[in-house]
């Protein structure tokens, strides 16, 4: 679950949600669907330094927030995710750099796509090595 510009959860329940809007959702699967090529890629790490380290301690540059953080796989800058103080989000519509990496999950997540991406994704290696390392070295 990933929040998108507007704030929205992007969810997708199985075919018996519609049949039961008072259905506990603990007891409803749901999936995540990821993008395998989303066209945004091209921007990713295009201001970030060769040999990138992650600090995933770094506080939210913003607000200085330690919580759900994020970084963006354009410049590097970390933001504080949805559930803070959604700086993410509003560095993602102030600079237009739609692909973030969440330090928590090492999920990455397109703002403009509203979707998960696959980390299998070659595109991605650049911050998935340098976030793996800092996760469980």
């Amino acid at each position: 679950m990933e929040e998108s510009l507007n704030g929205d959860v992007k969810l997708e329940f199985d075919e018996h949600e519609e049949e039961d809007k008072k259905t506990d959702l603990s007891q409803v699967g749901f999936s995540v669907d990821v993008l395998n090529d989303c066209p945004h890629t091209s921007r990713i790490g295009s201001k970030l330094e060769e040999g990138l380290i992650i600090d995933l301690q770094k506080m939210c540059d913003v607000c200085g927030e330690l919580g759900e953080n994020m970084i963006c796989a354009v410049c590097g800058i970390v933001c504080c995710g949805r559930y803070v103080n959604r700086h993410m989000i509003q560095h993602a519509r102030e600079s237009g750099h739609e692909i973030v990496a969440a330090f928590s999950d090492l999920s990455f997540w397109c703002y403009k796509c509203d979707t998960y991406l696959s980390p299998s994704n070659p595109k991605l290696q650049c911050i998935l090595r340098p976030l793996t390392i800092a996760k469980f070295s």
